[in-house]
């Protein structure tokens, strides 16, 4: 299935949205005092031109009137293969960098909340 620009404009405002605010708990528990506005805005300055630049590369390599018009050809006659018969999609680049970018914000997140339980935990 071929996203439309609205549905990967709606997509990357989300994914822009999700991770700095993901990031706004181990920001704080690590530097307590820091201020989440400067933070909030240099995430979204750091990751707006990363997430452009991904969402173009996508649209330049797969997505010409050619293909558009194969896709809604096929769509008509098109069945779906038994399960067992399906490989795994392949990733392309972007969706890699994405993906690596998801895993490596939640992987610190976790560590950095089990250090301030370990270290809250003690005193009660």
């Amino acid at each position: 299935m071929v996203n439309t620009s609205r549905q990967d404009l709606v997509a990357s405002i989300i994914v822009g949205v999700v991770v700095p605010l993901s990031l706004i708990l181990p920001v704080t528990t690590v530097f307590p005092k820091m201020l989440l506005g400067p933070f909030i805005l240099g995430t979204t300055i750091l990751g707006a031109p990363v997430l452009g630049a991904l969402g173009a590369d996508s649209r330049r390599r797969g997505r010409g009137a050619e293909r558009q018009r194969q896709a809604k050809c096929d769509r008509q006659l098109w069945r779906m293969p038994p399960l067992p018969t399906l490989g795994h999609p392949g990733w392309s680049l972007g969706q890699k960098v994405v993906m690596c970018g998801l895993r490596g914000d939640l992987v610190p997140a976790v560590l950095v909340v089990g250090l301030k339980i370990g270290q809250l935990a003690p005193g009660h």
